[in-house]
């Protein structure tokens, strides 16, 4: 569940019925208790988001063909609007972050515990590019930075564990974030200015929060560059 982000109004959930993992859209208006459906009622839908700006949603339906999970998004205070993006082929599809200006998509592609990828999904024009190569590298999450140019990710290219990378958004070039903390990075979330980046990392089956400062890691790039 997550509420709307700029008024908090109301909140999206995901429910099933019976068990049955076909997991279905709803809003909670916070105001009178009332409950509406967004979806489709029998398709199964995974993950979504909230846009930067609150007024749409971002999630993944199999209502196609009951099997491939397309990139669809909605205004969840009316739901006519709902649209498929983009196609997609397989159901391991995850909408990760909107884009500061809301105009694109940053969507995990899952094949296997050991290999994902990471593609850009334009809204408007409904196109999908590849952002990493198909390669046997495992991403885990991702996220714009702040001015949008870039890409946070973490993946396990060349190490034991997943790390810290930063790429470029335009060419792909991928750079390490160098942590000194050789334990696998789990979660990481940035501040809404793009200035700290949060990231917690499994330490011997504890987890311990971290903070990056990004300023400082995009003038160590740039050094080195």
């Amino acid at each position: 569940a997550a509420y709307q982000p700029k008024t908090g109004a109301s909140v999206i959930f995901q429910k099933d019925s019976g068990g049955g993992e076909f997991y279905q859209l709803y809003r909670l208006d916070l105001v009178d208790g009332r409950t509406t459906l967004l979806t489709d009622g029998k398709s199964r839908h995974e993950t979504f988001i909230w846009s930067r700006r609150g007024d749409r949603v971002a999630y993944t339906s199999t209502r196609r063909n009951g099997t491939d999970a397309d990139i669809y998004v909605l205004d969840p205070s009316n739901p006519a609007t709902d649209r498929k993006v983009v196609d997609v082929a397989g159901g391991g599809w995850y909408p990760l972050d909107w884009s500061p200006d809301d105009g694109a998509l940053l969507v995990q592609e899952y094949s296997s515990i050991a290999k994902s990828r990471l593609w850009l999904v334009d809204i408007a024009a409904g196109t999908k590019t590849p952002l990493t190569p198909d390669e046997e590298v495992a991403y885990g999450f991702a996220v714009f930075s702040g001015d949008g140019r870039g890409i946070f990710a973490t993946n396990d290219k060349g190490e034991e564990f997943l790390q810290l990378v930063q790429i470029d958004r335009a060419s792909g070039a991928m750079s390490p974030i160098e942590t000194g903390i050789n334990w696998s990075i789990e979660e990481i979330a940035l501040s809404p200015d793009g200035r700290s980046l949060a990231f917690t990392t499994n330490q011997a089956g504890l987890s311990m929060l971290h903070v990056l400062d990004t300023a400082l890691e995009q003038r160590r790039l740039k050094s080195e560059n």
